[in-house]
Formats: C-alpha cells, structure tokens, sequence
C-alpha cells in the first residue's frame, strides 16, 4: 500500500493542492458572503474572474502547447532558458494585447463582459490580475515540465486565495476596494515566486544538451488549442456575466458560491490530470502507445474513486451548505446540484481532451471545443430567461459533459483507449 501511495505522490499532492485551493477559494467566498453580502460576493467574482477569462483568451493553450514541446525532451535534453524567457515575454505581450483591445473596443463591449458595468477602479485591478493570471498559467505549465509539480499547483490557483484569505483573518481587509487591492498584491506575489523558482529550475541538470523551442512553433501549436482552453474556462465567466445579466449583482454573488462548490470536483480532477500531461506527451514522443494507454485509464480511475463519492456528498449537503454562507445564498440549491452532475459525467470520461492535445490531434480538440462553446453561448442566455440561474447551470452541464463525452469517443476512435480497463479497448495498429 505505502509503496503504490509513493507511485501516486505526485497525483496526490497535486490533488491536495487542488482541494487547498478549492477550500482557499469558498473560505475567501463566505468571508465576504458574510461580511459584505451577496452583492460584494458577487461583484468581487465578476472581477476576478473576468479577468481570469480574459487571461485564457490572451494565452489559452500556450501552456497547453509549453507542456506538450518542453515536455517533449524531458529527461533527455533541457530547454534553453531563452526559449522560456521568451515564452514569458510573450505571455505578456498577448495580454497586452487583450487589454489594448478592451479599451479601443470601449465600455460597451467591457460591460458585456461583466454583464453590469464596473468602476474604474475595479476595472484597473481586474486589467492587474488578467496580467498576473497570464503569467500564473505560463509558469505553472514550465514548472511542470521542470517536474515541480506541486508548486506549479500552487502558483496558479492556491497561492492567491491563500494570501487573500489570510489578509482578511488577520483584519487588514475593512472594504470591498482594499479586498481587490489585495487580490492584486496576492496575484503578484504568486508571479514572483513562480518566477523565481522557474529561474532556479533553468540550472538544473546542466550536464544535459540544451533544445530551443521557437515561438512560432509554441504559437502554431498554442492558436490550434486556443479555443479548447478557452471553451474549458468559458462557463466560469459566461455562466456569472449572463447570470449578472438577468438578476444583478446579487443573484450572480449566489451563482459564484453555488459554482465554487461544484468546481472542487473538476479543480481536483483538472489537477491530478495536470500531473499526467507532461508524461503523456513523453510518452506518445517515446512512441511508447502501452504507457500513454495504461496512463490515460490511471489517471481516469483515480478521478473516479475520488470524485464519485464527493458528488454524492455534495449533492445531499447542497442546501445547508449554501445556507452556512447566508441565507440568501440557499437558493442556489438546485444551481449546485446540476453543475455537479455535470462535472460528474465529465470526470468519468477521464483526461481524454489533454489525451487529444498532447498526442497531436489540435484539430479534432478545436472542433469539439468551438462546438461547445456555440452550444453554450446560445443555450445560457435562453435558459436563463426561463430558468434563471438554474437554467444557466444547466446549459453549462449540458456542454461539459458532451464535450468530454465526445473528446473519450475521438481518443477511443484515434487510439483504441477507453476511459476505464472496464470499457473495451482496440488494439492499436
């Protein structure tokens, strides 16, 4: 037992890492749920993740694109630092980009985004932390590839809740402005010692012959898996701007904490397959077909054992969960309950859209993704008029779980490999 824990420890502390993000994340929630209200709750969500959207559509599927290249000569070669000096140069310069797009495009096009509109200086700290989210990603994905699994975790989505959460307990926090301030301080912070270490991780291993990776190879690989990153990080932001959009900054505040709970499930997943995405790709370079397969099932069973009984707990607990936050935020109940079945059915179809991206196959993932995102896009608003918040819940679950379904059946018909040993498998050709 100890020694298959020890083959699983960096699954596992990935996970944990991912969960202490998650409870990071709903602490920082009912913080402010209970301080400042829904109102507060919800404004501080738009914020935030407006700008982690909007960091996606800057550099969405360049990590994806940094694992999958440097991840390539892992073991063998390592990457010359000016190749990952660049890939930050670029992150930023993209950003830049989006920021200068948003201000030329003008306030209407800004107050889509938000789906109500924002003061100017919830708007300069949300251009701050579209920034810092840009750089997070970046990091994260070459820190992987440098095998500091953990801390890559910890860059991207534990590190800033941490420091937000501990600013409030210690009573430093006495306004919704000096929450965002923080936020953005946070956000920093987590650059900087992402930064640091990827510098450290450059020295490693000198006795290795170096490869460059050209950006306009990380380019063409990431623009091709631009619009699976983005359709993966779309429903977060889509789902509270359109619910902002119909019922103001408080019915989007109980939206937030209903979705926050429900992502636990696929934050836990998305980090332990994070841990096998670099692996994969070593694997399909190696022409290793045996390893990449026996990694894919891995990777889906371990999800499942976890995730399986944590919905069903979830799910039971919904109510007086949300209730604890206050009792506004109880009528996201049902809200909870869809976005949990559909992280469910995804979780069972197991890492099969980074199987796509990490074995070459960028245009059956864009094709997946673009048809999600239209499913989405037109589904959310229409069922929110009818259903509200319920109704954008479920045209969210609705394209998770179809596009996770049918990324398993394009792996299964390209490779043979099923989710789960229990499914049949092809052989490979």
């Amino acid at each position: 037992m100890l020694a298959r824990l020890r083959n699983h420890g960096d699954a596992l502390g990935s996970i944990g890492l991912r969960a202490a993000g998650v409870g990071f994340g709903f602490l920082l929630s009912v913080f402010i749920g209970v301080r400042w209200g829904a109102e507060t709750a919800g404004l501080y969500a738009l914020v935030t993740q407006t700008a982690m959207f909007l960091s996606v559509v800057a550099v969405g599927g360049l990590d994806l694109a940094l694992v999958r290249h440097f991840g390539k000569s892992a073991g063998r070669q390592r990457v010359a630092a000016r190749s990952q000096l660049s890939a930050l140069a670029m992150t930023v310069l993209l950003a830049g980009v989006v920021i200068g797009l948003l201000f030329l495009l003008g306030p209407g096009v800004r107050n889509w985004l938000t789906g109500t509109p924002l003061t100017g200086f919830a708007l300069a700290i949300m251009m701050v932390l579209l920034v810092a989210r840009a750089l997070t990603r970046s990091l994260s994905a070459i820190l992987r590839v440098q095998r500091r699994f953990l801390l890559a975790q910890a860059v991207e989505i534990v590190f800033i809740p941490m420091f937000v959460t501990g600013a409030l307990l210690a009573g430093w926090l006495h306004s919704p402005d000096a929450l965002l301030i923080a936020t953005a301080i946070a956000a920093a912070a987590a650059v900087g010692i992402g930064l640091a270490t990827m510098v450290r991780g450059m020295a490693a291993r000198s006795e290795l012959p170096t490869t460059r990776v050209s950006i306009v190879t990380l380019l063409a690989t990431g623009g091709s898996l631009w619009a699976v990153a983005v359709a993966l990080n779309l429903a977060d932001w889509y789902g509270l701007a359109t619910v902002a959009s119909v019922g103001g900054l408080d019915a989007a505040g109980v939206f937030r904490v209903a979705a926050q709970v429900a992502a636990a499930l696929g934050i836990i997943s998305t980090g332990l397959f994070g841990v096998y995405t670099a692996r994969m790709s070593a694997a399909f370079g190696g022409d290793d077909l045996e390893e990449l397969g026996r990694l894919y099932r891995q990777a889906t069973k371990i999800s499942i054992a976890l995730i399986v009984p944590a919905t069903l707990f979830l799910a039971i607990l919904a109510e007086p969960l949300l209730a604890f936050v206050g009792p506004e935020f109880a009528t996201g109940t049902t809200t909870l309950r869809i976005l949990l079945a559909g992280q469910l059915i995804a979780t069972v179809m197991g890492p099969a859209g980074m199987m796509l991206a990490m074995t070459g196959n960028e245009k059956s993932n864009l094709r997946i993704s673009l048809i999600s995102i239209v499913l989405l896009v037109v589904a959310a608003p229409l069922l929110g008029d009818v259903m509200g918040a319920a109704g954008v819940a479920l045209a969210i679950a609705l394209a998770q779980a179809g596009r996770n379904i049918t990324s398993a059946w394009f792996v299964w018909r390209k490779f043979g490999m099923a989710p789960v040993s229990s499914l049949r498998s092809r052989t490979w050709s």
